[in-house]
């Protein structure tokens, strides 16, 4: 590996700390795509022992970032290639939109989008406003806080309609996560958009309005794709 990680982050464990460090390297590709990963190296970098290192780069395989060639060790996982950039967009929208389309299991007749709650409307405008006003420069750490709270905004959408299956499916996609990593270089080249588009999903829930939510989210996705799609190599 030969060369800095970066200055860990005091954060809850020596785990998450090794995860979000590791992490970084590779977003800015301090650590290139294919670059194998020693787990000693890692560790004496970080200034812990390999145990944490190796729980992380655990992590970061289920998460699909890092990949574990048998009897070989760990290796970061090649940027997507467009055929597996369309296969993802093709997943999110099996899963995404067919969750918006459900309707109440307790009312059938009754959309989603009608049973919410207060504090579910109030957590999903609250994500909102944090991707919004996130920062989201060239570099992992300027555009780190608005690829969680983009990934938290999708999520609570998924959860707050009902279904634990698809809500499950879409977060083992880790698709904000892949997606992040094009990021690095440009940063995030599409944050007004984004936050244009993230806004009239917001106000399609608002309003209780499930054709105009499903309308802005389908647009939401299907726009992503093309801007994103310009900077697959």
């Amino acid at each position: 590996m030969g060369r800095s990680l970066g200055t860990p982050r005091q954060w809850v464990s020596m785990v998450d700390i090794a995860y979000d460090t590791l992490l970084e390297a590779i977003s800015d590709r301090r650590l290139a795509p294919g670059a194998h990963l020693d787990i000693r190296e890692a560790a004496e970098s970080l200034g812990m022992s390999p145990t944490p290192v190796r729980e992380a780069l655990a992590r970061l395989s289920s998460d699909g970032i890092t990949t574990l060639d048998a009897n070989r060790g760990y290796r970061v996982t090649a940027l997507l290639t467009m055929p597996e950039f369309k296969q993802l967009f093709a997943a999110r929208r099996v899963i995404e939109f067919g969750a918006l389309r459900q309707v109440t299991t307790e009312t059938p007749s009754r959309p989603w989008v009608k049973a919410l709650t207060d504090e579910q409307v109030k957590e999903i405008v609250s994500l909102e406003q944090a991707a919004r006003t996130a920062a989201h420069g060239p570099r992992f750490a300027d555009y780190a806080e608005f690829n969680r709270a983009d990934t938290a905004l999708h999520e609570a959408i998924l959860a707050a309609t009902g279904n634990a299956f698809l809500t499950q499916a879409w977060k083992r996609l880790h698709c904000h996560l892949h997606l992040s990593r094009l990021y690095a270089g440009p940063g995030v080249v599409d944050f007004d958009d984004a936050c244009v588009e993230h806004g009239a999903i917001v106000q399609g829930i608002v309003q209780q309005d499930t054709k105009l939510l499903i309308k802005a989210y389908e647009a939401h996705v299907h726009n992503a794709e093309k801007r994103l799609g310009r900077l697959v190599q």
